[in-house]
């Protein structure tokens, strides 16, 4: 992605390892609140026509003014944050959505259940509506990415299932979110990706693949050997840099993307994939670090920063450095608390790098975190 599944043990481990790398991730270790997708019946190839309707074809690698504004859509049993989000900024400042809500399974299947109220309301908006396809309904696994893509019968079967899935709910293109694969699995990942791109762009669709932010290439290394930047900007129409999480809970506190760094992420990314396909990530959301209890870190929305100033007493801080804000305070049991987080200075200073760097737009994480300031900074950041 209120609804939110802090990621499992096998992801804390994973991210524990990476804490000192140049490499992020939509799925962090310990508190990114990370969506699981909402799990339902098996999906297998629907019969049944587009009831919004082919989608309108687009431009594959010529993405102009204006800019893309895509948002992450969760669902969640016990709030709408999303769905809010996509009604008040949804037209105005949004004007691409992708919806967490589906998984892919060892057999090539999709479990999920389209957010129909989501994508009626994307629709009233004009908010072109993608679907993410992430690999395990339980959290990222590599098993079941495994189990995918080192077989090419299962790989056509998934292929076909999704485009079905996209035909079905009216969904403008699929959003490939595999994450924590096998290294050895980046060969068989970038035939899948070929293979879903030949498929869906003969039915008039976009693939856009969210790829960990990287500022070298480590083809052995796990979480990010899988990702061949240059294969797959060849093929795919959008990739999303998850230029997030730089800093996170499972290590020192710091910057949550911190703008040398993405800087430097951009830098990489762009010598090895057009420009104009790349969506810079940005974060709705902070990090709280206890360095009295690193098992007491957590994560903290935009949303929630005010009041936690205010209960505090904190005075914000500005790094120049890291073009990024931060506090500390002392909560009630004595312990001494550091918080990285964004405001808007920190996300337009992001922002203005998508058209200094000629990038297709931006992709926030995640739809229901931010505020009405966090838009407007996101508007100043693409404004030429």
């Amino acid at each position: 992605m209120e609804k939110k599944v802090w990621v499992a043990a096998l992801v804390v481990a994973a991210g524990a390892l990476l804490a000192s790398t140049q490499y992020a991730t939509h799925a962090t270790p310990a508190g990114k609140f990370r969506s699981t997708p909402t799990v339902a019946p098996v999906v297998e190839a629907p019969t049944s026509s587009d009831p919004f309707g082919p989608p309108i074809p687009e431009p594959r690698a010529q993405i102009s003014a204006p800019k893309a504004v895509l948002g992450y859509y969760t669902v969640s049993n016990k709030n709408k944050a999303s769905l809010d989000s996509l009604l008040a900024f949804g037209g105005g400042f949004l004007n691409q959505m992708t919806t967490m809500t589906f998984a892919a399974l060892p057999d090539g299947t999709i479990a999920g259940v389209a957010p129909q109220d989501g994508l009626q309301a994307a629709q009233s908006k004009n908010v072109k509506a993608y679907a993410a396809l992430t690999n395990g309904k339980d959290g990222f696994s590599p098993e079941v990415a495994h189990a995918i893509l080192s077989d090419s019968a299962v790989r056509a079967k998934l292929v076909h299932n999704a485009v079905a899935l996209l035909q079905q709910n009216g969904y403008g293109g699929l959003n490939v979110d595999f994450e924590n694969m096998l290294p050895g699995d980046r060969a068989n990942f970038t035939a899948f990706v070929t293979e879903l791109a030949t498929a869906l762009h003969t039915d008039g669709r976009t693939v856009i693949i969210s790829v960990m932010a990287k500022t070298s290439d480590s083809p052995t290394r796990d979480w990010v050997g899988t990702f061949d930047y240059a294969a797959l900007g060849q093929v795919a129409d959008q990739i999303q840099l998850m230029t997030y999480d730089e800093h996170g809970t499972w290590g020192e506190p710091g910057a949550v993307a911190g703008l040398p760094w993405v800087e430097n992420v951009i830098t990489y990314a762009s010598a090895q994939i057009p420009p104009q396909k790349l969506l810079l990530g940005l974060p709705a959301y902070g990090y709280d670090w206890n360095t009295n209890n690193a098992k007491q870190n957590k994560a903290v929305t935009l949303k929630n920063i005010p009041a936690l100033l205010q209960k505090t007493g904190a005075v914000q801080q500005w790094s120049a450095v890291e073009q990024s804000p931060y506090f500390t305070y002392q909560a009630d049991d004595g312990s001494t608390h550091h918080v990285w987080f964004e405001n808007p200075e920190s996300i337009t200073a992001k922002t203005k790098l998508v058209p200094r760097n000629n990038l297709a737009g931006v992709a926030v994480w995640r739809m229901g975190f931010e505020d009405d300031a966090f838009w407007q900074a996101v508007k100043t950041g693409l404004e030429p």
